[in-house]
Order: structure tokens, then C-alpha cells, then sequence
């Protein structure tokens, strides 16, 4: 009886530390060089979301760290993943570097984007994505957690409606949650709000 008992607390004692490593659980802090590092992920996928794009380099940085970036390998080749996600407690990029190609014409865009004035002020449970289309990158932040009930039908149809064919079409089923376009320009994306 004691062995399960104490068997029990060791289980007890896991699933709450897991727990609490995944997300709101998880406590803010800064790195040695006053970073913050929060639980938060850093995602693209450009064979759904960039069409007639090839993705040459990436690197999610601060200056004095390489958070996610393109394998060292596939660097070397001069390739890099079409898609990448990665979702822990990580210290949060002040910069975004993309490489990319145009397929069709052959043109090759670098872009460095100072993250530091643009990202919110706490990144904690949110993703930080981003989307090529042509000569433009387009960054995003959205919430992990939803920030509003489901919709009606209704507001479904015109959420449809309204993505259909855009470069953010992929991203209907994040309605619910607060999503933001913070690169080129600022602009709300979600929580969707009806129109009146």
C-alpha cells in the first residue's frame, strides 16, 4: 500500500510540473543578457501559405542567440525546411531573417525584420508566424488560447466569405483567437468582430 501511494505522488508530482511547463503555468523570466523567455512558438509554412515561394534561409534570433533557424546541413546545401514549428520556453527573437525565391521569375529576396519595436510586449503563449507572397513578408502573432466563444453559422460564412482566397485562408479555424498582423503594418485580424 505505501508503494502505491508513493507511486501515486511521484505520477502526481509529474503531471503537475508538465503541466506547468506548458504554457500559462510557465513563469516569465529574463535570459543573462535581459531577454525575455517565455513559453511561446515560432511557425511557417510556405508550401500552405506562400505559393510560387521557395524558402532559402531562416533564422529566429537575438544577437547573442540563434533561437529556431535552417539546419546547419541543409544551410551548407543552400536548401532550406519549407516548414517549421517549433513551441517551447525559448527566449523570445528580436530578429527575423528570410531568404526566399520567387519560383517563377527566379528572383531572390533577403529580408531582415527588427523585431524588438513591433512584437507585444509579452509573447507568452502566442506563435509568431509568417507569410511570403512575392518581394513581401508578413508577420503574425496569435494567442494560443481562444479569446472568444464560437461563432454562428452565420459569422462563419462571412469569416469564409472574407478569407476565401486570401493569403490568411488557411487560418479561418483561428477566428476565436487574437491574431494580429504586426509586419508590414499593424492590423487586428482576430478575434473576429462581426459588421454591423
Amino acid at each position: 500500500m505505501k508503494n502505491l501511494i508513493a507511486r501515486i505522488t511521484v505520477l502526481i508530482s509529474v503531471i503537475s510540473i508538465t503541466a506547468c511547463a506548458q504554457g500559462s503555468g510557465t513563469p516569465q523570466y529574463t535570459n543573462k543578457w535581459g531577454q525575455q523567455v517565455v513559453f511561446h512558438s515560432f511557425e511557417f509554412d510556405a508550401q500552405r501559405d506562400s505559393k510560387d515561394i521557395e524558402v532559402l534561409d531562416y533564422m529566429y534570433k537575438t544577437a547573442n542567440e540563434n533561437i529556431v533557424g535552417n539546419p546547419w546541413e541543409r544551410r551548407q546545401e543552400g536548401r532550406s525546411n519549407q516548414t517549421t514549428g517549433q513551441t517551447g520556453v525559448m527566449t523570445v527573437g528580436e530578429t527575423l531573417y528570410v531568404k526566399w525565391k520567387i519560383k517563377s521569375t527566379g528572383e531572390v529576396i533577403e529580408k531582415s525584420v527588427d523585431l524588438k519595436p513591433i512584437l507585444p510586449a509579452s509573447m507568452k503563449d502566442k506563435t509568431l508566424f509568417f507569410i511570403l507572397e512575392k518581394q513581401n513578408i508578413f508577420i503574425y502573432t496569435i494567442s494560443h488560447q481562444p479569446v472568444r466563444e464560437n461563432f454562428t453559422p452565420q459569422e462563419w460564412q462571412e469569416i469564409d466569405k472574407n478569407l476565401y482566397g486570401t493569403r490568411l485562408s488557411r487560418r479561418e479555424l483561428n477566428a476565436t483567437r487574437s491574431m494580429v498582423q504586426i509586419y508590414p503594418s499593424q492590423q487586428v485580424i482576430f478575434p473576429y468582430a462581426p459588421k454591423k
